[in-house]
């Protein structure tokens, strides 16, 4: 059953009490279910019960929240940034995915060739406490959100995923801002490239990184990153450790369209014999400005 009442203007506040009825017996409960309160602007029409849309087209992830997961706001939020990706390439109105503080793995069963995937532009935003309301509150230097391609043995790289994020099919610009990437292994017959962050030529906007921190990942080339299209990296760190699966670049950057832009980033390639930090090959453009450091150690 549905009622439609008109709200005054200048409304602040409004109570709503659900009561239930005891017919017979001496039992106190009530179950009450899909009832909700909506405020509609405009043209009236009530229909069945759906969920509410995210709100400011936002949605958030915390893997240590309290109730129901839908993203909707920090105590509802979802457990999986992989839950939350799967609603945002689903919804193009979905603009920002906030992440709480904590580690979340790509997948928990054995499949290497999983990853974080965004095929619809959105901002993503690491280094919360799970309580802000302004994304000004944030600070990702003391709560850190790591994406992590660990699955089983964490003193096993071997079964890791291959790639921790890919960016593809974009149409607008996709961020990535305030986050932590690791400990991707790009050893695959088809994925030898690009541990941490693969982002393809089929992105017509650009890929912005800013503020992250890219550790620990292994491929034969782009420890760090492969680039097919258009990406700007500023304010960030990527560095990896020495190894025998690491002897590539830090940053793979290939093809023609392929457009890289550094700005007041530290690429650190901790190898004395391997080959470039950054690799620019097939027609691939790169363009530095401000402070870069650009070093093999």
């Amino acid at each position: 059953k549905q009622k439609t009442f008109v709200v005054p203007p200048g409304t602040r506040t409004i109570k709503f009490i659900v009561m239930g009825t005891r017919f017979n017996g001496t039992d106190n409960d009530s179950y009450i279910d899909q009832i909700f309160l909506r405020l509609l602007q405009g043209d009236v029409s009530c229909s069945e019960y759906e969920p509410p849309g995210p709100l400011y087209q936002r949605i958030y992830v915390d893997k240590n929240a309290v109730a129901f997961p839908d993203g909707q706001n920090w105590l509802t939020a979802y457990k999986t940034l992989g839950d939350a990706l799967n609603q945002n390439n689903a919804d193009p109105l979905i603009e920002e995915i906030w992440i709480a503080d904590g580690t979340y793995k790509v997948t928990s069963v054995m499949q290497r060739d999983s990853s974080f995937s965004i095929t619809q532009a959105v901002a993503v935003y690491g280094g919360f406490a799970g309580h802000e309301i302004l994304l000004n509150q944030r600070n990702p230097d003391f709560y850190t959100t790591v994406l992590s391609g660990e699955i089983g043995d964490t003193s096993d790289i071997s079964d890791n995923s291959y790639h921790v994020i890919r960016i593809s099919g974009t149409t607008d610009t996709a961020t990535l801002d305030g986050i932590n990437v690791c400990c991707g292994n790009a050893n695959g017959p088809q994925d030898p490239f690009g541990a941490g962050l693969m982002t393809d030529a089929t992105n017509t906007h650009v890929v912005e990184v800013i503020n992250c921190h890219f550790h620990n990942g292994h491929a034969s080339e782009g420890n760090a990153i492969y680039n097919l299209g258009k990406l700007s990296i500023s304010g960030s760190t990527l560095s990896n450790l020495p190894g025998s699966m690491q002897a590539g670049s830090v940053i793979y950057n290939v093809g023609v369209p392929a457009n890289l832009q550094l700005t007041d980033s530290e690429i650190i390639q901790s190898c004395t014999e391997c080959g470039e930090v950054i690799r620019n090959v097939g027609g691939a453009v790169m363009k530095v400005s401000e402070t870069v450091t650009i070093e093999r150690q």
